[in-house]
């Protein structure tokens, strides 16, 4: 039977609009994306490969124990690139010029630096015992976003969604179903349908953590910072 390849992915790119540098930024002593790789490290997967276009962050990758052989290309590594972009790059990189195949991606985001690797254990438990395609982690949100509204160009509120009115602004919390919010723990992506339109599936598995705090701003970087 042909052995399953478990990889681990920490996207980096060198740009960033919101917060400059953020995915090298020192936290606790580490630039951020050093606490994916070494969560990574602890879960004994076969590879561990940043994907970055920087050469500087390609350098502080394999400082770190990580492999990063390729710089992504530029048409993969804008602000409008998905992350289908980076997943389908690095598995055709590694199969034509590796002749390694990988058979699911264990995505870690730099953005959400403070994890217990047990967790992402658990995770890929989970998605090879329920046999998926992916999983994306996700914690409740304290509040429904149906509670918010648009404003419109006259300054006037509107509701959010069309099945949404101003009057549920003023419902309490309990009144509206859970909603969850993706927050870049762990993602997980089996490559069955890595060179199709749909990557993914035609389904994605909530897999609940508590909650995460991400860093995408100063604001949260500063934060961030205090609590851990």
């Amino acid at each position: 039977m042909k052995k399953i390849k478990i990889v681990a992915i920490v996207p980096a790119r060198g740009g960033s609009k919101g917060l400059k540098n953020k995915n090298i930024l020192p936290l606790k002593g580490k630039p951020l994306i050093a606490h994916s790789i070494i969560a990574a490290k602890k879960c004994g997967f076969d590879k561990i490969i940043v994907s970055t276009d920087s050469k500087k962050i390609q350098k502080i990758a394999i400082k770190n124990g990580a492999e990063a052989p390729f710089l992504r290309p530029k048409k993969y590594s804008g602000d409008s690139s998905l992350d289908n972009d980076y997943f389908k790059h690095c598995y055709n990189w590694y199969l034509k010029k590796k002749k390694f195949q990988i058979d699911i991606f264990v995505n870690l985001r730099p953005t959400t630096p403070l994890r217990d690797y047990k967790v992402i254990w658990y995770a890929l438990q989970k998605f090879k015992r329920k046999k998926l395609n992916f999983l994306r982690s996700a914690h409740i949100a304290s509040e429904s976003p149906l509670k918010w509204f648009k404003r419109k160009t006259n300054g006037f509120f509107k509701p959010i969604t069309l099945d949404s009115n101003l009057n549920m602004t003023n419902f309490k919390r309990q009144d509206f179903e859970p909603i969850y919010i993706p927050n870049g723990y762990v993602d997980i992506l089996s490559t069955k349908f890595i060179n199709k339109k749909n990557i993914y599936g035609n389904k994605m598995y909530v897999f609940v953590t508590k909650k995460v705090f991400e860093i995408d701003t100063l604001e949260d970087y500063t934060f961030l910072k205090k609590i851990s």
